[in-house]
């Protein structure tokens, strides 16, 4: 059944994600927490509290999990609609699974003290942590590449900038992009050094039944050393379920990165209708069923809607996730089930912007050409070289001469002509060249090349 367009129409976007976003790989992350925690108890206490387990009794255990296919996920299907509870349903399955081997003798000690939230928060740092090793992060590197490359090739392509809509000092296409690579390593940063978090403490947090069992035991070092083993950050003070304010500065990450390419689309678009940029068209393709010459910034459009789903759904969970009635409520299990649905939309955001770059042309030509019929932002220019002369009323005199709109660069020589100033000061007007007055652009452009050379 297909009832969403990342159920179908976009699905060839989101090769790989039932790995880690489907219900089946949910059961298989928990059975692998259920499995490891099992594995730790009697590792950590040497025997002590769980038997030591020989080789081929850890290698059976290891395959439950690493080798879950569609038959044994069904089978926790079926135990979960027959209780109605998915994560005592992982621990039947996982009981039935060693009924008749010699790890028989162990089946008190799965789930041992352990309430389902410590399954859950664990398996869903994990399976967020692999889907943004293996597939978010090598996403993003493409992403970047493609816009580093665009940079190289655009390093000192003269362009207009353009504030509040409107004419402003010169710039350079490449300086102009290496703004949105410099807030994307930014982010990207963030992102990939991110330590999920975990926690594993019991029904209300307190260690109460683990305790109970073993009184001599210090369970908050063992819990601070099983999460730390499974590579996630330790949470201590937590009630029964970890707060998620931990992984929410994760997500606000995603969301800040979405905004910015969202930024990044919108420019683009604005860019393409200067006819600054286009897009490589392929045969047979058409933009409009009615205009048959349209080559329209589709790729950055679908972006920018794609962006904006996936940050409306991350801002229900920083409204929603943090809240929690008392010890506990269940109203976060139903919204944390659309981590996949994020992430789709980010994903399919981030491949449409890598396909619009892909395809993109750069009208040089068109860019020197638009900013040489702007001589009026040379304004700039013109009263801070009058200001360095002296001049108390430089900005005045100028706003005289300029503020009437658009000017040539003909026109820009009778203006200077017509000012009340030695002809020195003329002589130096007459020099500042539109080409030369993009101040740092270039350099800035190089600082943010080697930043990305280092990541």
């Amino acid at each position: 059944m297909s009832i969403s367009p990342i159920d179908d129409r976009y699905k060839k976007y989101l090769n790989g994600f039932e790995e880690y976003f489907s219900e089946k790989a949910l059961m298989k992350y928990r059975l692998m927490v259920e499995i490891e925690y099992l594995k730790f108890l009697s590792k950590y206490f040497d025997g002590k509290v769980v038997r030591r387990l020989s080789n081929n009794e850890v290698i059976l255990l290891n395959k439950l999990y690493s080798n879950l296919d569609e038959e044994n996920f069904k089978a926790i299907k079926k135990i979960e609609e027959r209780i109605g509870h998915d994560v005592k349903a992982v621990e039947l399955f996982l009981r039935d699974k060693i009924m008749y081997t010699s790890l028989k003798d162990l089946i008190p000690y799965i789930h041992f003290s352990l309430t389902s939230e410590d399954v859950n928060n664990i398996s869903f740092s994990l399976l967020l942590r692999d889907f943004t090793y293996n597939m978010y992060i090598p996403l993003l590197r493409k992403l970047m590449n493609k816009l580093y490359n665009i940079i190289i090739e655009n390093r000192s392509t003269l362009m207009l900038a353009r504030t509040h809509g409107q004419p402003a000092s010169p710039t350079t296409f490449g300086k102009e992009m290496a703004v949105y690579l410099y807030r994307i390593i930014n982010i990207f940063k963030d992102i990939s050094e991110y330590k999920f978090p975990g926690k594993l403490n019991g029904s209300v947090g307190n260690y109460n039944s683990f305790h109970i069992a073993y009184p001599d035991i210090d369970w908050i070092s063992f819990s601070i050393d099983f999460i730390e083993s499974l590579e996630l950050k330790p949470i201590l003070i937590t009630t029964q379920i970890l707060p998620y304010d931990f992984i929410l500065k994760y997500f606000y990450n995603v969301m800040l990165l979405n905004s910015i390419l969202r930024n990044l689309c919108r420019d683009l678009w604005l860019y393409m209708s200067y006819q600054y940029i286009g897009l490589k068209t392929r045969r047979d393709e058409i933009g409009s069923s009615v205009m048959p010459h349209k080559v329209n910034p589709v790729f950055f459009e679908t972006a920018e809607g794609s962006f904006e789903i996936a940050n409306s759904l991350i801002q229900l969970l920083i409204n929603e996730l943090p809240l929690s009635r008392l010890q506990r409520d269940l109203s976060d299990s139903i919204i944390r089930r659309i981590f996949g649905e994020i992430f789709s939309y980010t994903f399919i955001g981030i491949l449409k912007v890598i396909d619009g770059l892909d395809r993109l042309i750069v009208f040089k030509e068109n860019m020197v050409k638009d900013l040489y019929s702007h001589g009026e932002v040379l304004s700039e220019a013109f009263q801070t070289v009058l200001r360095k002369e002296g001049f108390l009323n430089a900005y005045d005199m100028i706003y005289r001469y300029l503020r009437q709109g658009q000017i040539s660069m003909n026109e820009i020589k009778n203006v200077i002509e017509k000012m009340e100033v030695e002809d020195k000061i003329k002589e130096k007007l007459r020099n500042i060249r539109l080409e030369k007055f993009i101040g740092l652009a270039i350099k800035l452009t190089d600082i943010v090349i080697k930043e990305y050379a280092n990541i």
